[in-house]
């Protein structure tokens, strides 16, 4: 029996895992178990972590779902605390990986490739395998000298599209760097294609847009891996509109949400019906009838699947 380790903002994500249906469909319902684990938090503000079940000459899984840099030391320590304890074996479920888009030093800035950092700590931490989904950059595959599982949610986001009443469909790539995963839905799904070229003044700011290709009288795609303040996407939004497009539905496999980005897609004035997997924990998303939630726990357990039965 495999024991999965929660950290303390991934029990639900945890535990769905768990008793995943595809477990249940094996016949050993009881393959994994919740691990007993606990966070403890002082008044100067540390942390630690206990394990209240012994973990020694056992291959273990930990599931980390990392929104703040507390979520990142906790996962830290509790592979520290795992090692420490004897652990044959660690893999740590990370659905998305923190600091991705942060994978190099752009013209020479003197400035930190914080993705090289977190992959060095990771592995000094004791870490023996990492599974993540979707990473913002495959490069980063490089910077782990241990096996990197870097799960694609196509199959999933794919299914969610075919249950779809769309009208003369477009899938849109929201920039030149997103052309390759259009092009994989538009070939399996025989929709057609545009994209938004962008030029960006910083992170999170673009100063123009150019749609190339059309979407007159479409229902528009568009995919993406995040949403993270959503600015970019809702200002394409506006951009499509403008060249006839009809309805929007937005596809990511990471729904980060900063500065009140949930909000701003629930409230746009072009009514975009927005789709994310539950890689994030994403507080009060089924509060806005247009955020809609697509589950992905199958995925990582066909991963862990590959990797034990």
């Amino acid at each position: 029996m495999i024991k999965i380790f929660p950290q303390s903002n991934s029990l639900k994500f945890t535990e769905q895992l768990v008793n995943s249906n595809s477990v249940l469909e094996t016949g050993r319902a009881n393959y994994y178990s919740l691990g007993k684990i606990h966070k403890t938090k002082f008044a100067n503000g540390e942390i630690t972590v206990v394990f209240e079940e012994s973990v020694r000459n056992e291959s273990i899984v930990i599931v980390s779902q990392p929104k703040t840099y507390e979520d990142i030391f906790e996962l830290l320590e509790t592979i520290d605390a795992a090692r420490r304890s004897s652990a044959k074996e660690i893999i740590g479920v990370i659905p998305s990986l923190p600091h991705s888009r942060q994978e190099r030093r752009e013209n020479g800035v003197r400035t930190t490739i914080s993705a090289r950092l977190i992959a060095d700590i990771l592995q000094v931490a004791g870490l023996d395998r990492l599974i993540t989904m979707d990473v913002h950059t495959t490069a980063i595959e490089g910077f782990y000298k241990i096996p990197f599982d870097n799960i694609d949610p196509f199959d999933s986001i794919l299914k969610k599209i075919k249950t779809l009443n769309l009208q003369n469909p477009t899938i849109v790539s929201p920039d030149f760097g997103g052309m390759k995963r259009a092009k994989k839905y538009a070939n399996k799904l025989g929709y057609n294609i545009a994209f938004i070229s962008k030029e960006r003044l910083k992170a999170n700011e673009v100063e123009s847009m150019t749609l190339i290709g059309s979407v007159k009288d479409s229902d528009v795609i568009i995919v993406d891996d995040m949403i993270d303040t959503g600015a970019t996407i809702l200002k394409g939004l506006d951009l499509l509109k403008e060249n006839g497009a009809k309805n929007f539905y937005v596809f990511a496999t990471h729904g980060v949400f900063s500065n009140d980005a949930i909000n701003k897609f629930a409230t746009n004035h072009n009514f975009p019906h927005v789709y994310i997997t539950n890689t994030i924990p994403v507080d009060n998303h089924s509060n806005f009838v247009n955020i809609k939630e697509i589950n992905v726990i199958s995925e990582f357990d066909k991963a862990l699947r590959k990797i034990f039965i």
